[in-house]
């Protein structure tokens, strides 16, 4: 997220903060309540006051085969719900790394943010052309910029 907070700092002339709670190749299970993922996140939201949690989560379920009509959506929304206020927007990214080749996170992503539980993130699956998730400084650069232009989009009237 470094190259976000650059590109969108120096394109708004704004202070921009994150605090990254990630956590690479875990599915969505890893951060339902209840767990160190989860109590990480809370943490972050309770002493930090964020704006905005950008969520980038479900390559790992797809990888898994988790079923998202039984899990990914339930999840989220429990994770939500138990982790911030209704204050705080959620922004969701398309992300499976597959496309939803047989997985079909990807459409449950896209119900989740036609639903209203979250707002649309950028869609990753677009930007990565290698088999490892944005292992490219290119593919990174992309990465920052698309969720530069979301916030900008939600957050900000830039002139």
């Amino acid at each position: 997220m470094d190259i976000c907070w650059r590109h969108f700092e120096k394109k708004s002339g704004r202070p921009i903060g994150f605090v990254n709670v990630a956590e690479g190749g875990v599915t969505s299970y890893r951060w339902k309540p209840g767990t160190d993922f989860f109590m990480r996140l809370k943490n972050a939201i309770e002493e930090d006051n964020p704006r905005a949690v950008l969520w980038h989560q479900g390559e790992s379920d797809c990888a898994e085969r988790i079923r998202p009509e039984d899990s990914y959506a339930n999840r989220l929304d429990m994770i939500k719900e138990s982790s911030s206020n209704e204050k705080l927007t959620w922004v969701a990214a398309l992300a499976t790394l597959d496309g939803d080749k047989g997985c079909q996170v990807r459409s449950t992503q896209s119900k989740i943010i036609q639903e209203g539980v979250a707002l649309e993130g950028p869609d990753t699956d677009l930007l990565s052309k290698t088999a490892g998730h944005f292992t490219t400084k290119s593919e990174l650069r992309q990465h920052g910029k698309a969720w530069s232009q979301k916030m900008e989009e939600y957050f900000y009237q830039l002139g």
